[in-house]
């Protein structure tokens, strides 16, 4: 007996989360995170009964999904791997993901065995299809995906290109400014990737702003600024930016000139505690023959307590 319906919530039951498999997950590192991710996943997957993949056409890759549960790709990515290896999830050739256990969370019902087994059975198809038809749907679903991806690069790339045209326009181009120009490329694009795994993906907006802090700061410097992004937690991009203008203020742009400051800031302190008690120490002068006994004598009774 086949099931037409289609599912909008989920029914969990009261020991959901004393599971085998919710217990080991929530016991990891940041198994809170996958926690949270894996019901993200199921409502996700609802209204396609179980299955995730968008317009059931183009699979979720790692940055779709990071945007769609909103937390960071690489524990995105590593919180499906550690479902698959659950048995949480099963994903097929074509990256369709299949929550395998949902069918015990919509509902109750004379026909739930049914609607297992056709679930079950849904999959296998699917899957000997793909295995049928390998060659062909790999291949679309990768230009697919390339040009999902190609879009975002694409942005940067078509900004960058812009700009060189109308600074260029009205002056010849020699051979060092060519190579000058590429590695510019080549840098806004390190600047874009290390974005992209650590905060989220990327819009208009945001390659602008990659394109212009590429040019003022090293990207040493900027992975550093990532890096105190996701010590305190807060990834996101208003966070990131009060970082970077915070070292800018200061003319600091390099990641040496960053340590530098530091060790700038820290030199007062060091000097306070080195010459705390140089007048202990001091050379005699003749303007000591100048003091009145009073002094001379506090002065005595100071060396005699250095000495001490």
């Amino acid at each position: 007996m086949s099931d037409n319906q289609k599912y909008y919530y989920l029914k969990l039951v009261d020991n959901f989360f004393d599971r085998d498999e919710m217990i080991m997950l929530e016991s990891m590192p940041d198994g809170y995170l996958y926690s949270n991710i894996l019901l993200k996943l199921y409502l996700r997957s609802l209204k396609n009964t179980g299955k995730l993949i968008f317009n059931d056409r183009i699979p979720y890759n790692p940055t779709m999904l990071a945007n769609i549960t909103r937390h960071p790709v690489a524990v995105v990515e590593k919180a499906v791997d550690i479902f698959q290896q659950l048995g949480l999830v099963e994903i097929l050739d074509n990256g369709a993901i299949y929550m395998l256990d949902i069918q015990d969370f919509i509902g109750k019902s004379s026909t739930e065995a049914d609607r297992k087994r056709n679930y079950r059975r849904r999959i296998d198809e699917e899957k000997k299809q793909l295995l049928e038809e390998k060659g062909q749907t790999v291949g679309q679903m990768s230009q697919q995906v390339s040009e999902i991806n190609g879009q975002m690069s694409g942005q940067i790339s078509t900004i960058i290109r812009d700009r060189d045209r109308d600074r260029d326009r009205d002056r010849d181009r020699d051979r060092p400014r060519d190579r000058d120009e590429t590695q510019n490329s080549k840098s806004v694009g390190e600047f874009a990737s290390l974005y992209e795994k650590n905060i989220g993906m990327i819009n208009g907006l945001v390659s602008e702003w990659l394109i212009g802090i590429s040019n003022e700061i090293d990207i040493k410097l900027f992975k550093r600024a990532l890096e105190i992004c996701t010590e305190r937690g807060k990834t996101n991009l208003g966070y990131l930016k009060g970082i970077i203008n915070n070292w800018t203020n200061k003319n600091i742009t390099t990641y040496d000139q960053l340590q530098a400051y530091k060790l700038q800031q820290d030199k007062p302190k060091q000097q306070d505690e080195s010459h705390k008690f140089d007048f202990l120490d001091r050379p005699k002068t003749s303007n000591d023959e100048e003091l009145d006994e009073e002094a001379l004598e506090m002065l005595r009774k100071l060396e005699e307590w250095g000495a001490n």
